[in-house]
């Protein structure tokens, strides 16, 4: 099984109840944590240094570390959006590739993930230790 990280502007993106309703939020985050038994699912293109696999309209961008046996989760995003929800981040797997904890580092960003009986998702901001 693989560990999985969350760049913070994924969380963030995930996190806009504007743009992701719950069903959608929902769908999103089973889709990521089945990457972490699968990291290569059928359905996954190869694209540049990573992968990219659909759910519903989104696409979730991710690269694999196997040495590390982690999923590195960089960008979701509806299918066709060519431009990120914050044009001001540069959110190209290189820039947010440096946020990631080096092997053996202590930092480690986390974020809470609650869903409520009524179907609604919630996802906390990020925090980092």
């Amino acid at each position: 099984m693989y560990s999985l990280w969350v760049a913070p502007e994924a969380i963030k993106e995930l996190g806009d109840t504007k743009r992701y309703p719950a069903k959608v939020a929902r769908q999103l985050l089973i889709k990521i944590l089945e990457l972490s038994v699968n990291p290569r699912p059928q359905d996954s293109i190869q694209i540049e240094t990573g992968f990219r696999v659909d759910s519903g309209e989104y696409r979730i961008f991710y690269e694999l570390d196997h040495r590390a046996q982690m999923v590195k989760i960089y960008l979701v995003g509806k299918r066709g959006d060519d431009v990120p929800a914050d044009t001001t981040a540069d959110n190209s797997p290189a820039a947010v590739a440096e946020a990631v904890p080096a092997e053996g580092a202590s930092g480690v960003v986390e974020t809470t993930v609650e869903a409520s009986a009524e179907g609604s998702v919630d996802v906390g901001a990020p925090k980092t230790e």
